[in-house]
């Protein structure tokens, strides 16, 4: 019999894109799913979505609450799982219809207790019809076994993708860990986890549409707190790793550099304090040598024309990129 999945869905006033998700969800070739939709306090109809889906799926369950943040929303979906595996997908996102057999087939066939995909499609909002996923997938020749410090080294360097939502878990991943409060969670959450495990999987195949907004929760926000996170935690995850291999340890310095870097373009120029605390740290993890992360190297090379200007040319490049 098919291991049942859980799936969670974090809801935060996305009535614009939910259907597409939950669409995309319900569509799926492995069908010995749950759906656990947590609503996080939504104002818009949301909510009233959720419940018309329900009504109409079986396996869907619906949960609401205040608003408490993304890593409340999916720690909350965790505890009410009832899977034997996890996979977290973003309301704003939608999957291909093999994600979840894909996901499922490849961390069965290796033994393993997480499986990544590798990449994944962005796509600036209002552009979901340019999204096209292969029409049959077959995983020979796709599936790469990586060791831990491999795996980390890859995923620093953004040769693999990061995020949670990207990836299934076996359920007893998460009797030790859940995730932090705050922002930035996905970082936090995925370096501490990916340590723990000796081997993880990952199938080189392109099923999870990726939404890029405009009103994201950084790019929304001039609040110096949030943005001013992002140092606390890049500092620890440096601190995480400083016994660990010099080629992994290079690799996370780089990925707090672009890290950092991506934030402090996009903090109010008058914001000094913050803007300086920065600057630090893009001095200080600027000189790697053997870095091959072409992101990494022009950012590194921005940056030696100073502050003000590295902030300008950042600006202007997020943007370009954004639109």
């Amino acid at each position: 019999m098919q291991p049942l999945v859980s799936i969670v869905i974090p809801v935060y006033n996305v009535q614009k894109y939910l259907s597409q998700c939950l669409d995309s969800v319900i569509k799926q070739t492995y069908k010995n799913i749950e759906v656990i939709i947590v609503d996080d306090g939504s104002t818009d109809a949301s909510l009233s979505i959720c419940m018309n889906y329900k009504e109409k799926n079986e396996n869907i369950i619906v949960i609401h609450q205040n608003n408490m943040g993304l890593s409340v929303a999916r720690n909350r979906g965790i505890s009410e799982a009832n899977g034997e595996y996890l996979i977290f997908i973003d309301s704003d996102d939608f999957v291909s219809e093999f994600f979840v057999e894909t996901l499922v087939e490849t961390i069965l066939i290796t033994g393993v207790d997480i499986a990544s995909t590798k990449s994944y499609i962005s796509f600036v909002d209002g552009k979901e019809d340019k999204v096209y996923f292969e029409k049959e997938i077959m995983i020979d020749n796709h599936v790469h076994l990586y060791n831990r410090d491999k795996f980390i080294e890859l995923m620093m360097l953004e040769k693999i993708c990061t995020g949670a939502q990207f990836k299934i878990y076996s359920r007893k991943i998460f009797e030790e860990n859940l995730f932090p409060r705050g922002y930035f969670e996905d970082l936090a959450f995925m370096y501490k986890v990916c340590a723990t495990q000796d081997i993880i999987s990952v199938v080189d195949l392109n099923l999870y549409a990726y939404r890029k907004r405009n009103d994201g929760i950084i790019r929304s926000s001039n609040n110096a707190n949030k943005k001013s996170i992002i140092i606390k935690i890049t500092d620890e995850m440096v601190n995480f790793f400083m016994n660990y291999s010099p080629s992994v340890l290079e690799a996370v310095k780089a990925r707090s550099f672009i890290t950092i870097f991506s934030v402090f373009v996009q903090i109010p120029k008058n914001d000094e304090e913050l803007m300086n605390e920065m600057w630090k740290r893009i001095l200080k993890y600027r000189n790697i040598k053997k870095v091959k992360n072409n992101k990494y190297r022009i950012e590194v090379f921005i940056s030696y024309f100073g502050m003000d200007i590295s902030h300008y040319i950042g600006g202007l490049l997020k943007k370009f990129k954004r639109n």
